[in-house]
């Protein structure tokens, strides 16, 4: 990857390396919190321009530094790693008590279901908790380096849905990174096809997309016999796109069967390709969904699972080339 970009001169030490390769494959909307987080300003201010001034100076011309400073301004169209897309809502736990308070983290990255990469709080467009058939509006957010958490306390026994919306925002890709994110999602046979030997250098091509983003997890409050009674976890959330389990996700084990339907604006999504994580896996399997939007998954091991999808379509207006939407679901699964 440095040979690619040109920097194969440059004198990376392990520390250097590392950060530099989670700015290539962090989030698109986790940049400025990158910086923060990792500590970049310190580490740019202290160890890079005083330790290395003399060194960096001697090894990189004038050209090349505006090529360093080009990467890094344009880090969010380079190549993304696996489930660098995905973003996800997962409590501290999923079973509570009434009226306990529990607390609930929204992060992107790359390995679930770890906190790697913080929503700000003005990205989120619309957080809510369904509770019985209850609405209830959540506005109030606290931001970690890690993760954007939210604080709830269900008030009563029943299941209760949190769905998170977050704003919209425009990217461009190059081609490189068009053909690792088509693969990632599944994307169109025909559309891999055509992007499989663009170039940089093909003008004729480009990717602009505007993309948005949902969330959605589930609390289990009081005893499974009475929290089993309810069955608002069947109502959608309201989302453009979303995942919606079809057997009661509070009474999921290991060795079951998950089946699950697909919906984009209430309607059924057919051939649409959905993904499903167990934690600790780098990859997962990838499935699509049927005539009716419906598909299934072995849930072979206990653990937390993302469940996740992306619906990428041709844009109506001229500004951007693709819309597309991204929708995250987990899940626990005891033994």
């Amino acid at each position: 990857m440095v040979q690619m970009l040109g920097l194969q001169s440059y004198n990376f030490s392990k520390l250097h390396r590392k950060i530099f390769l989670l700015l290539m494959y962090s989030p698109h909307e986790c940049w400025s919190l990158c910086l923060h987080s990792l500590g970049l300003c310190t580490l740019i201010g202290q160890r890079w321009c005083i330790k290395q001034t003399t060194t960096i100076k001697q090894q990189v011309n004038k050209k090349m530094w505006r090529r360093t400073i080009l990467l890094f301004i344009h880090v969010y169209a380079l190549p993304l790693g696996a489930s660098a897309h995905d973003t996800w809502l997962l409590p501290m736990k999923f079973r509570v008590k009434p009226e306990e308070r529990v607390t609930l983290s929204l992060t992107s990255g790359m390995a679930f279901p770890a906190n790697e990469y913080a929503i700000q709080p003005e990205r989120v467009a619309r957080a809510s908790m369904t509770l019985s058939d209850e609405k209830t509006i959540l506005s109030q957010y606290v931001q970690t380096q890690r993760s954007l958490e939210l604080s709830v306390m269900p008030p009563h026994v029943g299941v209760a849905t949190i769905s998170i919306e977050i704003y919209p925002r425009t990217i461009t890709l190059q081609p490189n990174s068009v053909r690792a994110y088509l693969k990632e999602i599944g994307g169109p046979d025909s559309l891999q096809a055509v992007w499989r030997n663009v170039t940089a250098s093909d003008i004729t091509k480009r990717w602009r997309e505007r993309y948005t983003k949902y969330a959605k997890t589930f609390l289990f409050v009081g005893v499974e016999s009475l929290y089993c009674r309810d069955s608002s976890w069947k109502t959608p959330c309201g989302m453009m796109l979303e995942i919606l389990p079809e057997t009661h996700p509070g009474k999921l084990r290991a060795g079951m069967v998950l089946p699950v339907r697909v919906v984009f604006q209430g309607q059924p999504l057919v051939h649409f390709p959905i993904g499903c994580l167990n934690e600790g896996e780098r990859h997962g399997r990838l499935v699509r969904t049927d005539a009716e939007g419906r598909a299934q998954f072995c849930l072979r091991r206990a653990g937390r699972y993302l469940l996740r999808g992306t619906l990428l379509q041709k844009a109506q207006s001229s500004d951007i080339d693709w819309e597309s939407y991204f929708t995250t679901l987990t899940v626990q699964v005891r033994r």
